[in-house]
């Protein structure tokens, strides 16, 4: 089904986002980046919620 999709609108752009996906080493990758930008997220916030903690208790 996919195939028949590809040749009838060919955009090659879309193809290859496609096949980035579908390559298992790429979805790895991007579940990495997605899990250490969340930790990253998550600790800003926790930083921020301390430093507004101390403020407080001054």
């Amino acid at each position: 089904m996919l195939a028949r999709l590809i040749e009838y609108d060919h955009d090659p752009f879309e193809t290859e986002l496609y096949e980035s996906f579908s390559d298992p080493q790429n979805r790895l990758v991007d579940r990495a980046e997605r899990s250490y930008a969340g930790q990253y997220d998550r600790r800003l916030r926790r930083l921020r919620e301390r430093a507004r903690h101390a403020e407080v208790d001054e």
